[in-house]
């Protein structure tokens, strides 16, 4: 598409679609004042004008429209120009960097009819991903299969258009013969970090007044004409019209005014999907004063763990230590620290939730030694003071909430703080009745919704026959020697029903997301799928009903060489 004139004038069908999209899904989107929107392949400008922000909320506070044509992109600059919230920045989706100035800068992004000219999609998945800020949506259709791309592959096999296409493919939708685009897309949005929502293949049709309307269209869209000697057009043209003819998803017939009408019928992908609010991990409720309250499980399992390998963490005067996934700060001051020989030198807790941190920095700030700071260890910017700056790094049942597209960098990041001959002590979730209650939970159509990319909040050592072989190779491929790596098979007596609830409801990423009205519903389901569990026993007494938890979690100790 090179022609903005042209594109304004006969682009009826694209208005129709994305008119009808976004009276159907813009209502899934959640605004706050100040919101921040990008259009993708906003193209000449007029549907973001005419049609899309009319319907946005008038307390956005800037749009950006993104085109990689130079000529559509000043056409909708010299258009309109007058409007203070909107600007036009030259930008190719498909491209391997990002300009800085974009990154993580938006809300909510929109894109029509731009991503099935792009033929990296996978890369443009992850542009998306990072532009979006952690929490926000977008919403975008393509062309899964439209007839004018079986015209293209026709016109090229004629000896006359041939030498005009020589890069057919390049101008095709990626979809037009996928039998599952929707899937295809899924793949793609789930592997750069994408929250599942919806993502879905409609048929849809379209009738041109004319042949003459639909060749304008046509000429709009055709990225070959340019190439054509301007003397050969008329030919071209007509071959097309016949190929256009023959196609069965083109339908010809006459109106009133005995005007030959084309109906045109095609296929487009609508997705909306959603980044979680952790852009990089998944994190469980952060509810820290929740979780200071009702995490007894942890504590005694910290320190168990501590006790009973005390023998291999080699400690040296003046330690740097850190805790990573510190959550309220409990753990790292009650049970670690206290563990340190007393000349250490600092204790750092890094956690992911800045409520979380806040929380640790208020209870805990009076120790001089002991600070907290908020960090995704899965991040791939590891900040320059924290680079082998550490002679032990600890971890309980933190990495367990780290997905496993992000592991090994957490892995990486942990070697690469560590001191030469720094150790790493680990607690890790491999197996626990809460995960198939979550994964059974998803697969309810009352729930479904809300629990979406519930495979994100599984330990990555869950659906495995060998965890600790699956850890082992983790830590062995960043460099790290192992010293210990092992299974423990642990119990636990939640002394009531309630107390086990608050101790869920404090490590469930869902319960946030749930509307109030639901919630019991939700909680009554929950137990009631915890019951069936062959490792979850309830006990009845005279003070009420206690359940016993079996569950594994490995443990592993690991060097870095000299």
């Amino acid at each position: 598409m090179n022609d903005p004139s042209l594109y304004s004038k006969s682009n009826s069908l694209q208005r129709t679609d994305v008119i009808w999209i976004l009276d159907n899904y813009l209502n899934l989107m959640k605004w706050v004042t100040g919101d921040k929107i990008l259009d993708v392949g906003s193209g000449d400008g007029g549907i973001l004008f005419d049609i899309l922000i009319p319907r946005l909320p008038l307390e956005f506070k800037k749009i950006t429209g993104t085109d990689n044509n130079k000529n559509m992109l000043q056409y909708a600059k010299n258009k309109y120009r007058n409007n203070p919230k909107v600007d036009f920045v030259f930008f190719d989706v498909g491209l391997k960097t990002i300009p800085q100035q974009l990154q993580q800068q938006f809300d909510h992004i929109f894109s029509f009819f731009c991503l099935n000219w792009v033929n990296d999609q996978k890369q443009a998945m992850q542009n998306l991903f990072d532009m979006l800020k952690p929490g926000g949506d977008m919403l975008f259709i393509l062309v899964a299969n439209h007839l004018v791309f079986d015209i293209y592959e026709s016109m090229a096999e004629s000896k006359k258009w041939a030498p005009y296409s020589g890069d057919l493919y390049r101008h095709m939708t990626p979809y037009q013969y996928s039998l599952d685009a929707a899937k295809i897309m899924s793949e793609y949005l789930k592997k750069v970090g994408f929250a599942d929502y919806k993502c879905q293949v409609v048929d849809r049709s379209f009738t041109y007044q004319n042949l003459s309307v639909f060749w304008k269209f046509a000429s709009a869209v055709n990225p070959f004409l340019k190439r054509i000697p301007h003397r050969e057009l008329d030919d071209y043209k007509s071959d097309y019209i016949e190929e256009v003819k023959k196609h069965k998803k083109a339908k010809m017939f006459y109106d009133n005014k005995q005007e030959e009408n084309i109906c045109v019928s095609y296929k487009i992908l609508v997705v909306f999907w959603f980044k979680a609010k952790a852009s990089c991990i998944t994190k469980m409720n952060d509810n820290a004063a929740l979780y200071a309250t009702h995490n007894h499980l942890q504590r005694t399992d910290a320190n168990y763990a501590l006790g009973t390998y005390s023998n291999l963490i080699k400690f040296q005067n003046d330690e740097t230590v850190l805790d990573v996934g510190s959550a309220g700060g409990d753990l790292t001051s009650d049970i670690l620290t206290p563990r340190l020989p007393p000349n250490f030198e600092k204790v750092i807790g890094l956690d992911i939730s800045d409520n979380m941190v806040n929380f640790a920095n208020n209870r805990y700030g009076s120790n001089p030694r002991v600070s907290f700071s908020q960090m995704d260890i899965s991040s791939k910017s590891l900040p320059s003071e924290f680079r082998e700056n550490f002679d032990h790094i600890f971890s309980f049942y933190c990495l367990n909430w780290v997905p496993e597209r992000r592991h090994h960098q957490a892995m990486k990041n942990m070697y690469d703080m560590l001191k030469p001959g720094g150790q790493i002590f680990v607690t890790i979730i491999a197996n626990t009745p809460i995960f198939d209650v979550h994964e059974n939970m998803a697969k309810m159509n009352k729930w479904k919704p809300f629990l979406t990319n519930v495979e994100d909040y599984i330990s990555v050592y869950y659906h495995t026959e060998e965890p600790r072989r699956k850890l082992e190779g983790y830590l062995e491929r960043v460099g790290f020697l192992t010293d210990l790596c092992q299974v423990e098979e642990r119990s636990y007596t939640y002394p009531s029903l309630q107390y086990f609830w608050k101790w869920a409801e404090a490590i469930n990423p869902f319960v946030n997301d749930l509307p109030k009205s639901k919630l019991d519903s939700y909680i009554h389901d929950y137990i009631n799928e915890l019951r069936k569990h062959n490792l979850v026993t309830f006990e009845t007494d005279g003070a009420g009903e206690k359940i016993h938890l079996l569950y594994n979690f490995l443990v592993a100790c690991a060097s870095k060489p000299l």
